[in-house]
């Protein structure tokens, strides 16, 4: 269970029936305030992967908020086998790509979506960064850990403190 402050005023929301839904799903960084919420009950078996504050994986949104966190706009989190990180969520590899679109202003929540890879880049046989980089991003952040496994990140916006160019491994 999440046990920081959930807000300015230092409000920790009651253990088993609520968690801090923070703006913007920060988690609570120095400005940025969040409200109590009540924790969801029975979350339905969709495997959507997500990133919580708390730093865990889970399975979907709702499976994090029912353990008392919210899920986390940019915080590192274990990706699940056949997945990799993109923001809060996770793309399947080698069947989607990232498409992140950064903010720079708190105020404003991060976009990022799961895309699916397009069909002239998907084929295992020939999917590669330089197709994806050839005909729908120039200069996308890429990977391919091994034939058909493409991992791709597609950044745009931001500046500043945002990323910048491509994770090193890239």
């Amino acid at each position: 269970m999440w046990t920081e402050p959930c807000n300015k005023a230092g409000e920790v929301c009651s253990g088993a029936q609520e968690y801090c839904e923070y703006e913007n799903n920060r988690c609570n960084p120095v400005g940025v305030s969040g409200s109590c919420k009540e924790r969801p009950q029975g979350c339905d078996d969709t495997f959507a992967p997500v990133c919580a504050c708390d730093g865990k994986t889970y399975g979907n949104g709702c499976e994090a908020r029912a353990a008392g966190v919210d899920v986390a706009d940019r915080a590192e989190c274990p990706a699940p086998e056949g997945y990799f990180p993109c923001g809060h969520l996770f793309c399947q590899t080698g069947l989607t790509y990232c498409h992140w679109n950064w903010s720079v202003q708190p105020s404003f929540a991060d976009l990022v979506e799961c895309v699916p890879i397009p069909k002239s880049c998907d084929d295992p046989a020939t999917a590669s960064c330089d197709c994806f980089n050839a005909n729908y991003f120039p200069g996308a952040c890429c990977a391919s850990p091994s034939a058909g496994a493409v991992q791709i990140v597609v950044i745009e916006g931001g500046s500043g403190e945002g990323p910048s160019g491509c994770k090193e491994g890239w």
